[in-house]
């Protein structure tokens, strides 16, 4: 066991087995960011929708799939550099300013290398690519590119400092935006599906905006900071880091969406692009415990890097937690979901729950990648999870092009769950490198575990007690 230590996590520690890991802190953060992540996810689908209801399959697939153009570049293009600006910020190694000044800087450059990447493909791929979807379409999307890569390494600088309050305002914002733009001009102005995807991109850019002012107080603080290093000097930190999280940071994003593309691309004329990506956005809600965890996991644990132990002891414990929570709440969707879907969304969009059932296993397998993945980048051996994409996204790629044209859409359901399964496994095996932690010890709830939820339903239930007597 590890003795605790003299600092503002110890007293406010849940339980005696974990006095001096931060639990309190860490579950806090965590529980204020899962709430945002459940509105965000919330407008999410509601935009998804209004969208169904007004242009049905058609539009909805025409919407996501020109969607791709600003998402697929700002995963690709992002390099990483935001999981470096939280490394370095929770280790201390450099200010918001320093990071600010080297980020804008690399902004403009990958913007632009994004833009022209994005005008080569529209004006030469676009009809072997991207099939049926209107070239303006593709435009209009692209330009959400610049402001969506901005959003990105902004909210990094909030990360880094754990400042989580901030940061989950900001991450609603975006879609909240979005959502009453879009509504707004379709059902008071009666537009079409371009309208909509203009109002996308404007939401990013007012939600780039907020965020601008939000940093401003700590920009201001980090000038009045002696700052050690140039531009260049932390650039170049920031980008040898980056690029070996980079990839694996890819795959998470890029499994998914690659199932969309070959979708599009096998099934176009069944339009069942759209009734796929509603089954992603249900998968992906179910990844909001690993991706809510792992966000306040890594600043923490990169503040532990003289530590170890304390990291040894915290990661196979959220690991756990994690994994079982994701697949109660897996569980609970597959049960529902069939009624759902057709009841909310329409009877067209019914072959969504196929898909999403062979899914689910995949999604909650990863999540405890996720949570294990974070320990590696912490430990600033982030190329092992590199190691790891490469092979699931060539697995996944290769399962897509075999069983999408044989079998439809649930080809690709099956391919991502087939990916996201081996690299799970693949994952749980390189972290013995660093603990004797029998394997099974990742993902199997443990009696003391019990007993730390126990007492955390406790604590919260006081907590409320509390406020109403006070109130």
């Amino acid at each position: 066991m590890v003795d605790g230590i003299n600092d503002e996590n110890t007293a406010s520690d849940i339980r005696p087995a974990g006095r001096g890991l931060g639990l309190r802190r860490l579950s806090g953060n965590a529980g204020r960011t899962f709430v945002a992540q459940i509105l965000a996810a919330l407008l999410g689908l509601g935009i998804s929708l209004l969208i169904a209801r007004r242009f049905q399959t058609t539009g909805s697939s025409f919407y996501y799939t020109a969607l791709l153009v600003p998402g697929m570049l700002t995963q690709l293009l992002e390099f990483g550099i935001t999981y470096a600006n939280v490394y370095h910020i929770g280790r201390g190694d450099v200010n918001p300013r320093e990071v600010m000044r080297a980020n804008v800087r690399i902004w403009a450059i990958l913007s632009a290398i994004g833009l022209l990447a994005a005008a080569f493909v529209i004006r030469f791929h676009a009809a072997d690519w991207l099939p049926g979807v209107p070239v303006p379409m593709l435009i209009i999307a692209a330009l959400a590119f610049p402001p969506m890569l901005a959003q990105t390494y902004s909210l990094s600088i909030l990360q880094g400092r754990q400042d989580f309050r901030r940061f989950n305002y900001l991450t609603v914002t975006v879609q909240l935006t979005t959502f009453m733009l879009s509504a707004l001009l379709i059902f008071l102005f009666h537009f079409g599906i371009e309208a909509v995807i203009i109002a996308y991109v404007v939401g990013q850019v007012l939600a780039l905006s907020i965020t601008l002012l939000v940093l401003r107080p700590y920009l201001r603080e980090a000038s009045e900071v002696t700052e050690h290093q140039s531009w260049w000097q932390y650039g170049r930190k920031a980008v040898s880091y980056g690029w070996k999280q980079h990839l694996s940071a890819l795959v998470s994003f890029v499994n998914l969406r690659v199932d969309l593309f070959f979708v599009n691309l096998f099934l176009s004329a069944s339009h069942a692009a759209g009734p796929y990506y509603l089954a992603i956005q249900f998968a992906e809600t179910m990844w909001l415990p690993s991706k809510v965890i792992s966000t306040v996991l890594l600043p923490r644990l990169a503040e532990l890097h003289n530590e170890e132990e304390k990291r040894l002891e915290i990661t196979p414990l959220i690991c756990r937690l994690t994994f079982n929570f994701t697949a109660l709440c897996s569980l609970l969707v597959a049960l529902l979901v069939a009624f759902v879907v057709p009841l909310v969304w329409g009877s067209k969009f019914a072959p969504a729950v196929p898909s999403l059932w062979w899914m689910l296993p995949g999604i909650t397998m990863w999540s405890a990648t996720r949570i294990i993945a974070y320990d590696f980048s912490a430990r600033g051996r982030p190329e092992l999870n590199s190691y790891l994409a490469v092979v699931v996204l060539v697995i996944n790629i290769a399962l897509n092009i075999v069983l999408i044209p044989r079998i439809g859409a649930v080809g690709g359901a099956i391919s991502t769950t087939v990916a996201y399964t081996a690299n799970t496994l693949a994952t749980i095996y390189l972290y013995r490198q660093f603990s004797d932690l029998p394997s099974w010890k990742l993902l199997v709830l443990q009696r003391e575990d019990v007993g730390l939820l126990r007492e955390a339903a406790r604590a919260a239930v006081a907590k409320v007690r509390r406020k109403a007597r006070t109130s």
